[in-house]
Parts: structure tokens; C-alpha cells; sequence
């Protein structure tokens, strides 16, 4: 195994090396900041070769239930960074993959979402005459009128051509799908 450089030090030969696998600068500056904001405060003067699973969970124990989305990105980081490590000879293998097993479980997507409640039934006419109706002529109004009406997708509506409306019948046919 090769001489193991601090960790903070490795994060920004690899953060240069991939920056071409980045979109953009601002990805790669999210990439960098997240490390910098979240695990070098607690592993920045540490060699490679003595992190461990522990000092992975530190650092994101603060945030692993408060912040899950941005918990797990710090996560795919680190392990990204440790993988690079071992591909590079400064480790055997990434400390990363099992820290999970130290925090406790992250509520699901699901649990994480929240729906916007959908308006009930018997309220659409009122909605439709107060709110969609009222004032002059607008193509907005008209748009979500239609997407209530047909349940269509928003994209293939802002997509739609007028060819694709078959007056005489009261119907269309979107070609564009999402």
C-alpha cells in the first residue's frame, strides 16, 4: 500500500481528477463543500488509512435524521472518495459501505414526502366559477381548466399543437409524451 495522504487533502486530488465528470461548477463545488461543510471539521488531519466506519457515522450523525437527503449525498461522497482511495492503493477497501449499520434507519422517500391534498369533488364548481373563470381570458386559467378536464399531463399540454385538436369531436391526441 502506498504513504496515506490526510483525507482532506485526498478529497480535493479527486474533486480535480473528476471534475470532468461533473455538469457544471456549481456540482462541483457542491461536491467539495458538502465534505468540507460535514466531515473535515471531524477527519480533515487524518490519514486515509485510519478512518473508519466510526468516523464516518460521526460526521453524519448530526444530520442523518434531520437532513436525510442531504445525509445520504455526503454519504455517496465519502464512499466515492474512499473508493478512489482504494483504487489508488492508499487503502484496501472503503470504510464507507457499512456505516448505516451504525445509525439508525432513515425514513423512507415516502414517509419524507409531502402531497399538496387534492381539492374535493363537490368544491370544483366553485373552484371552476370563482377562481378559473373570473376576469378576462387567460391562457393559464384555460390550460389547468383543461388539465382538470382531461387529466392529461401538464408537459404534453404545454407541448400540444393546435393540429393535434380535432374541434368536431372534442378531442386530441398528444404526440408528445413524458
Amino acid at each position: 500500500m502506498r504513504p496515506s495522504p490526510p483525507s482532506r487533502t485526498q478529497s480535493g486530488v479527486i474533486t480535480r481528477t473528476r471534475r470532468r465528470d461533473f455538469r457544471n461548477k456549481k456540482h462541483t463545488d457542491q461536491w467539495i463543500n458538502t465534505l468540507e461543510q460535514y466531515l473535515f471539521p471531524r477527519t480533515g488531519k487524518k490519514l486515509l488509512n485510519e478512518l473508519g466506519p466510526a468516523d464516518f457515522a460521526v460526521c453524519l450523525k448530526p444530520i442523518w435524521l434531520e437532513k436525510p437527503e442531504t445525509a445520504s449525498r455526503v454519504r455517496q461522497r465519502c464512499d466515492a472518495a474512499m473508493n478512489w482511495a482504494a483504487a489508488s492503493g492508499f487503502i484496501v477497501a472503503s470504510p464507507v459501505g457499512v456505516v448505516d449499520k451504525l445509525l439508525p434507519k432513515q425514513p423512507g422517500k415516502r414517509e419524507r414526502v409531502e402531497h399538496q391534498p387534492a381539492l374535493p369533488w363537490r368544491l370544483l364548481r366553485t373552484f371552476f366559477s370563482d377562481i378559473l373563470q373570473s376576469g378576462g381570458p387567460n391562457t393559464t386559467r384555460h390550460m389547468l381548466e383543461l388539465l382538470i378536464l382531461t387529466a392529461c399531463r401538464s408537459g404534453e399540454l404545454r407541448q400540444m399543437q393546435w393540429d393535434e385538436i380535432d374541434f368536431s369531436r372534442a378531442s386530441g391526441r398528444s404526440r408528445h409524451r413524458e
